[in-house]
């Protein structure tokens, strides 16, 4: 049996339905697999088929993980489109914060800030700028997921 997550919208509430449905009728064999297994406590062990990573105590935490994602997306997309651009970073650090809305249920990301620390030969921080827009807004599908429901704000900080 599946269980559907509800949104919390109800104008949308029939659409997701509908899709859901939908994807059943066809039999969709979705892309992206990944699987999480309780090792003991608050442990699990998370994979994606090629790889394992420990969540909860001991690892990583579900909300953190998110924050890795979205900077792991737009560091890959970045560093691509500034090797595209014949300017390759020799450097690439993103530190990522987040706050929670305590207010709502299920106390859900409110806010994330994104800190790209980059270096280079012959770098300019313009192009880092317009290059780190580009990989968020056009490529990140983390930030894609998240942008409705999170503000996230990014800065570019030059370093030797």
């Amino acid at each position: 049996m599946i269980n559907t997550i509800q949104p919390n919208f109800k104008q949308s509430n029939s659409i997701v339905k509908r899709g859901l449905a939908q994807l059943l009728k066809r039999n969709v064999d979705f892309p992206y697999k990944t699987s999480v297994t309780w090792i003991k406590d608050h442990s699990f062990l998370g994979n994606d088929g090629s790889n394992s990573v420990i969540l909860g105590e001991g690892g990583v935490s579900p909300l953190r993980s998110i924050f890795l994602g979205i900077a792991a997306c737009a560091s890959y997309d970045l560093l691509e489109i500034m090797k595209k651009q014949k300017t390759p970073l020799e450097k690439l650090e993103i530190s990522v914060d987040g706050i929670r809305d305590e207010k709502k249920t299920g106390r859900p990301i409110k806010d994330i800030h994104m800190v790209f620390k980059v270096g280079g030969n012959n770098v300019k921080q313009k192009k880092v700028e317009k290059a780190v827009d580009i990989s968020i807004n056009q490529y990140c599908g983390v930030y894609a997921t998240i942008k409705n429901s999170s503000n996230v704000t990014y800065e570019v900080v030059m370093e030797d």
